[in-house]
């Protein structure tokens, strides 16, 4: 026997919850029995999100308005951008450590900083493991996702905390407002940025997205698109494998991992997400193993 882990969001204002009916089954407990429950904030952001001056181009973030944020070196270079769900483990994309960047030892995690000159001066939180998914496809990026384990845990306080994960089945609308965050550069073929920036992108209907005049069938059940198809703003490199989050009553839920587009804020051209609404159970099933 053994016990398998999983994690819900739940609104601790709304009184009596029927958990059953929000539980789903999975071939790791073949019993389908409710081992336990456990408690965990997420979410949590004690900086307001300024709508309507953050749409056009980006603006640099201040700290603790994206506390599950990290940034992911190798060698001393941001090289991708990461979420933290747990006090060890971190969200990001499977393109970021294939190839000789998938040794877990030559790689820091850096959580609560906004400068990446600052964090010359930081060691970083080691990683210890590299899952990618096993289904990864490096030439269409499906199941552009990937888990870090640190070495040691996070201590969490207001400028490091952990996002919340999709609870299962649940729904993220068109033109739904989200935001990206990063390091990564402010142009095409630009530079790393110094400073973390963000911006909001609405979401954008998967058919929309296929059409024949954006990515014409290229957007594959395990992606989900956003930004704006007149261009101007969208994430670039070095920002792959961060954060697209939304705000739900009041928390803040990832809805994707950042993983690819054709340039960089070009026309009919919006960015590309690991769509995690179908990675949840993925995530589960790895953290259990060594959680």
């Amino acid at each position: 026997e053994g016990t398998f882990k999983s994690y819900m969001k739940l609104n601790t204002s709304a009184g009596e919850v029927d958990l059953y009916k929000k539980l789903y089954s999975s071939d790791s407990c073949a019993s389908g029995k409710v081992v336990s429950l456990r408690c965990i904030d997420c979410g949590l952001s004690t900086r307001s999100v300024n709508i309507m001056n953050r749409i056009v181009g980006g603006s640099g973030a201040v700290l603790g308005q994206w506390p599950w944020q990290v940034s992911l070196h190798v060698h001393g270079t941001h090289v991708c951008g990461g979420s933290i769900i747990t006090r060890q483990w971190i969200v990001t994309a499977a393109h970021c450590v294939e190839g000789r960047f998938s040794d877990p030892y030559s790689w820091r995690a850096y959580a609560g900083i906004l400068n990446q000159d600052e964090m010359l001066l930081r060691n970083g939180y080691r990683v210890q493991q590299i899952i990618s998914h096993p289904d990864y496809d490096t030439d269409s990026k499906d199941n552009d996702i990937a888990l870090m384990k640190l070495e040691t845990p996070l201590t969490f306080s207001d400028t490091v905390r952990p996002v919340c994960l999709p609870n299962p089945g649940m729904m993220f609308q068109p033109n739904q407002q989200c935001w990206i965050s990063g390091w990564g550069a402010e142009y095409q073929g630009g530079k790393t940025s110094n400073n973390l920036n963000y911006v909001m992108v609405p979401l954008i209907e998967q058919s929309r997205c296929n059409s024949i005049y954006i990515y014409n069938g290229m957007i594959l059940p395990t992606m989900i698109c956003a930004g704006h198809l007149e261009g101007g703003i969208d994430s670039c490199q070095g920002d792959s494998g961060g954060p697209l989050v939304t705000n739900k009553n009041s928390v803040w839920w990832l809805v994707g991992d950042t993983s690819w587009g054709t340039g960089c804020a070009s026309p009919n051209r919006p960015g590309v997400y690991g769509n995690m609404t179908v990675f949840t159970d993925w995530i589960y099933k790895n953290m259990q193993v060594k959680y």
